[in-house]
């Protein structure tokens, strides 16, 4: 979000104040509003990153305050967010180029669950705030870090690398 959208949404703000207040004479605290409603636009920076919130659209990875299946690695995709809503990840049919393939997987005040092909050589490394995560191995974290790597796991080979985080949130990791 621009300066100029910024400015703009305050102006407008303040115009349709002065209009409640002068014609429906209602006492209407115009300068508290816009106090609070800059204070709301900066959390809403901070947690999601440049105004995340209104460039959702722009990202497939994200999932915010919706739910939905996601099958398949999107193409450029590294990181997937599921902040206040819940998706299913289907990466079984996960094609991974030579060397480490890296996936970023957030879950904020939400739920995920991500399916992966047994075949698939994957190293994950959970971590937990306040949340939990379920690795393959039944491994299940309340708060801290956890690892997990498969079987046919060689890090001198080509693999999978999951960073998990769970945050408020949930996290399933199951194989199939």
């Amino acid at each position: 979000m621009g300066a100029g959208i910024f400015w703009g949404i305050i102006l407008i703000l303040v115009g349709f104040g002065l209009i409640i207040k002068i014609v429906f004479n209602v006492d209407f605290p115009i300068f508290k509003f816009i106090v609070a409603f800059f204070f709301i636009l900066l959390g809403l920076k901070i947690l999601f990153g440049d105004f995340g919130v209104f460039k959702h659209h722009g990202r497939h990875g994200d999932v915010i305050f919706n739910e939905r299946h996601i099958h398949g690695r999107v193409a450029g995709q590294e990181e997937y967010n599921v902040i206040f809503g819940k998706a299913e990840i289907d990466l079984t049919d996960i094609e991974l180029k030579p060397g480490r393939n890296k996936l970023e997987i957030n879950a904020v005040f939400g739920s995920t669950d991500v399916l992966l092909n047994k075949n698939v050589p994957v190293r994950i490394k959970g971590d937990v705030a306040f949340g939990g995560i379920s690795l393959p191995d039944g491994d299940t974290g309340g708060f801290g870090s956890s690892v997990y790597e498969s079987e046919n796991f060689d890090e001198n080979s080509t693999y999978l690398y999951i960073k998990a985080s769970a945050v408020f949130g949930n996290i399933n990791i199951r194989l199939r």
